[in-house]
C-alpha cells in the first residue's frame, strides 16, 4: 500500500535528488507492490529446504538470481524500458523461483502441511524471538543504506553514492553466498540439536567454507576492480572509477568477519539462543556500523567510510565469538 499511495514521500525521505528522484519512484513503487511475493518467496524457500529438498531450493533461488540478470539486459537494452525494465527484472525474479516450488506442494511431495490448530501465543513468541535475527539483519541494512547515502553525499554528493551503489550491489552477491551457507547449515544444526547431539561440526564445517570462499572472494574482486566498476561506470567517471574502486579493496576486507557472524547468528537462532542470535544482528548494523561509519568519515572522509564496515564486522566477531564459545557447552550437557 505505501508503493501505491505514498512513493513520492518515501523516495524524498530516501534522500533522492532532482535527478534521481523520477528513478527512484518508479523502481520503488513498483518493488513495494511486489512486495508481497519476495515475502511469499522467503518463506516457501525455508519450508522446502526444511522440508528434505535442499536441491529444489538451490535450483529456485539460482534460477531467480540469473533470470534477473537475463531480464535486466532483455528489458533495459533490447525492449529499452530503462528503470522500469530494471525493476521488472527484479520484480519476476520471486515469481520464476515461486513456480519451482510450487509443484513441490502441488505434487504433494512435501511433509509440512497446514492443519487447523488453536492459536498458541508461546508458540508465536517462540517463532518471533527465533526469527528475530534475520528480521532485524534485513531491517537494519536499509537503514544503514539510508544512513550511509546520507553520509556519503555530504561528503562526495551522487557521485559517492553511485560509488557506494556499486560497493553495495558486490556486497550483495557476497552476503547472498554467506548468507546461503548459514541457511545450508541451519537444517543439519537444528535437527542434531532436536536430537539431543552437538551441532557444532556443522558449525566448523561451515566456518571453513566461509574462510576458504574469502580467500577466493577477495582475490578476484582485489585483482578485478577496476573491471567490476567499469561495469557499471558506463560515462567513464573518473571520480566514480576511483572511490568504486578504492570502495571494494577497503570494503570487503571485512567480508569473512560478516561471513563467520553470519554464521554465529544462524547457529544461535537455530539453538535456541534467540537474544544472543539479535545482538549480533543489531551489533552488525544500528550500534556499530552507523556510529563507525559517522565517525571514521569525519577523520577520513570516503576512505574512512570504507574502512567502516570490516571495522564493524571485526568488532561484532569478537562479541560472537564469547556467545558461540558458550553455546559449544550446551550441546554436550544434552548429547
Amino acid at each position: 500500500m505505501a508503493g501505491i499511495f505514498f512513493p513520492d514521500q518515501i523516495v524524498g525521505l530516501l534522500g533522492a535528488d532532482a535527478q534521481t528522484f523520477e528513478m527512484s519512484r518508479i523502481y520503488l513503487k513498483i518493488l513495494l507492490i511486489f512486495s508481497p511475493l519476495f515475502i511469499l518467496n522467503q518463506i516457501l524457500l525455508c519450508f522446502v529446504r526444511n522440508d528434505g529438498a535442499p536441491e529444489r531450493t538451490m535450483i529456485a533461488m539460482l534460477a531467480g538470481s540469473f533470470s534477473n540478470i537475463i531480464l535486466d539486459y532483455l528489458f533495459i537494452f533490447v525492449l529499452n524500458l530503462g528503470m522500469m525494465g530494471a525493476v521488472l527484472a527484479t520484480c519476476c525474479s520471486p515469481v520464476i523461483s515461486i513456480l519451482i516450488l510450487m509443484p513441490f506442494f502441488l505434487k504433494k511431495q512435501n511433509h509440512f502441511h497446514a492443519v487447523f490448530t488453536k492459536i498458541n501465543v508461546q508458540n508465536i513468541r517462540t517463532i518471533l524471538s527465533l526469527g528475530g535475527s534475520s528480521f532485524i539483519a534485513e531491517l537494519s541494512n536499509g537503514i544503514v543504506i539510508f544512513a550511509l547515502n546520507i553520509l556519503i553525499l555530504k561528503i562526495a554528493g551522487n557521485t559517492g553514492v553511485a560509488a557506494y551503489a556499486i560497493v553495495a550491489n558486490v556486497s550483495l552477491v557476497v552476503t547472498c553466498i554467506w548468507t546461503g551457507t548459514a541457511q545450508g547449515m541451519q537444517p543439519l544444526v537444528s535437527e542434531s540439536y532436536a536430537q539431543n547431539k552437538s551441532p557444532m561440526k556443522y558449525y566448523r564445517y561451515a566456518c571453513v567454507t566461509v574462510i576458504s570462499l574469502f580467500f577466493l572472494i577477495y582475490s578476484i574482486i582485489f585483482l578485478l576492480a577496476d573491471p567490476i566498476a567499469e561495469l557499471f561506470n558506463k560515462e567513464q567517471n573518473t571520480l566514480l572509477q576511483e572511490y568504486a574502486v578504492q570502495g571494494m579493496r577497503y570494503y570487503f576486507t571485512g567480508a569473512v568477519f560478516a561471513g563467520l557472524n553470519i554464521l554465529a547468528a544462524m547457529l544461535l537462532s537455530a539453538t535456541e539462543n534467540p537474544i544472543q542470535s539479535n545482538s549480533i544482528s543489531l551489533l552488525r548494523g544500528l550500534f556499530i556500523m552507523i556510529p563507525a561509519a559517522w565517525i571514521l568519515s569525519g577523520f577520513f572522509g570516503m576512505t574512512g567510510l570504507w574502512l567502516a564496515y570490516p571495522v564493524t564486522e571485526l568488532l561484532t566477531f569478537g562479541i560472537s565469538l564469547v556467545f558461540t564459545k558458550k553455546a559449544v557447552n550446551f550441546p554436550e550437557k544434552v548429547s
